[in-house]
């Protein structure tokens, strides 16, 4: 058992660590639920989110031009503690502070997801150095096409 910090109460440790084969949640920082909704769904599509973790191998993106792209570190961070760590939740407060989001105004989650794949977009598309497959990465997973049938 273990103090909750700043209230005194008295909590279960166990309560805090997940089973195993179940993957883990985002904590809400405030108004971060349109946040969290959107990055959550991001994980749970697999070639996407195994695509961002190709992006942390040296041999893929260079460590010098990963370690000058915050938001990507931070991604890859938060998909790694969403699948593998102990902990039911994780604090996404670093995602939100490297994005400068603030965690006290509800945004539009629609909104969020078109900015956060544009700026993804705009910078795999920029580097040359990453394999043509990665720099597809947002529009193989995210862009649709249209046709007009009669």
């Amino acid at each position: 058992k273990k103090k909750k910090e700043g209230t005194g109460q008295v909590v279960d440790e166990s309560s805090l660590v997940r089973g195993e084969g179940v993957f883990g949640g985002l904590k809400n920082l405030g108004a971060t639920c349109y946040m969290n909704s959107i990055l959550q769904c991001l994980f749970f599509n697999r070639s996407f989110r195994n695509g961002v973790f190709r992006l942390a191998d040296d041999s893929v993106m260079p460590r010098g031009l990963r370690e000058n792209w915050p938001p990507l570190l931070e991604l890859q961070r938060l998909f790694a503690e969403l699948k593998a760590s102990c902990a039911k939740s994780y604090d996404p407060r670093p995602f939100t502070e490297c994005l400068q989001l603030s965690t006290s105004i509800q945004q539009d989650a629609q909104e969020f997801l078109k900015l956060l794949l544009t700026y993804l977009e705009e910078r795999l598309q920029s580097c040359d150095t990453i394999p043509a497959d990665l720099r597809q990465l947002v529009q193989d997973n995210y862009r649709g096409t249209y046709a007009y049938c009669t």
